[in-house]
């Protein structure tokens, strides 16, 4: 056999006990990696199946996330509103309080107008005072003077009371003569027209009620009788306040009242107007 066979044989040999050798550990470690491959292949899985319970947990976190940043949002938009209306307040508070100082200015300016007034009314208030002491004074003498004559004028109001009773029973009197004049055949005149009057004692009273008569005359009845001297044709004044209202011309006389009918009537006589005077007809 030629050598260099030899060689390839031997060779071939070395070789195969060399794969030999490597084939051995080869098939143990194909069943390690096997091992290991089903192992890494269960991590494979289960690394997934996190992966998957990580990425819904993440959808979950990123909407809870977008529902936490709108409801932020929201807060911000209004923390906006409240900071633009809190401005708006702020610069009002802000003008008002310009105005405030303005006004406050303007009243210290008039505080001083009025102590420096004061001052002056201080010196005034006490002329004025020692000037009511003056005039209390003569308040106090015109008083002690106003008494005096208050009691001067009672004393001439009974007096004239007195005058008046007087009066009255010398007009009765009058009256009783005139009666008995008319019964002793003394002719009266028969309208105040056509005699001339005289004065009589000046009586005054008021209306009590006022009628119109069928002669179209307005007819008044007064709370004044014979026994005030009041007699047939007497004519009296209607007056209101010192307006004239007309003349009453009396046409029927009773104790205590009398009927007459109203001449020359400026204005409508009505009731508690005045009468006022008394002509009598001559005898």
């Amino acid at each position: 056999m030629h050598t260099l066979t030899k060689v390839f044989i031997v060779l071939w040999a070395l070789l195969s006990v060399f794969i030999m050798a490597l084939a051995v550990p080869l098939v143990m470690n194909n069943d390690t990696w096997k091992a290991r491959y089903q192992a890494e292949s269960a991590k494979r899985l289960a690394a997934e199946n996190t992966a998957a319970l990580a990425s819904k947990d993440l959808d979950l976190a990123n909407i809870a996330k977008a529902q936490a940043e709108s409801a932020l949002n929201k807060v911000i938009s209004g923390l906006r509103e409240d900071i633009a209306s809190t401005t708006t307040r702020l610069a009002d508070l802000r003008s008002q309080l310009a105005t405030s100082r303005q006004e406050k200015d303007a009243i210290q300016a008039q505080i001083n107008r009025l102590s420096a007034a004061a001052e002056t009314s201080s010196h005034i208030i006490q002329t004025q005072g020692e000037e009511i002491t003056r005039r209390r004074d003569e308040s106090l003498q015109l008083m002690a003077r106003s008494t005096e004559l208050e009691d001067q004028l009672r004393d001439t109001l009974s007096r004239l009371d007195v005058a008046l009773d007087a009066q009255r029973t010398l007009q009765e009197q009058i009256a009783m003569l005139l009666e008995k004049q008319q019964n002793g055949g003394v002719e009266t005149a028969s309208s105040s027209e056509n005699v001339p009057a005289i004065p009589s004692p000046l009586v005054s009273g008021r209306v009590m009620s006022v009628q119109v008569g069928a002669d179209g005359n307005r007819y008044v009845e007064v709370n004044l009788g014979s026994r005030d001297g009041v007699a047939e044709n007497m004519q009296f004044l209607l007056a209101r306040g010192g307006k004239f209202l007309g003349n009453l011309i009396i046409t029927k006389v009773e104790l205590n009242r009398a009927v007459g009918y109203v001449r020359l009537e400026q204005d409508q006589v009505m009731i508690n107007d005045e009468v006022r005077g008394g002509l009598r007809a001559g005898l």
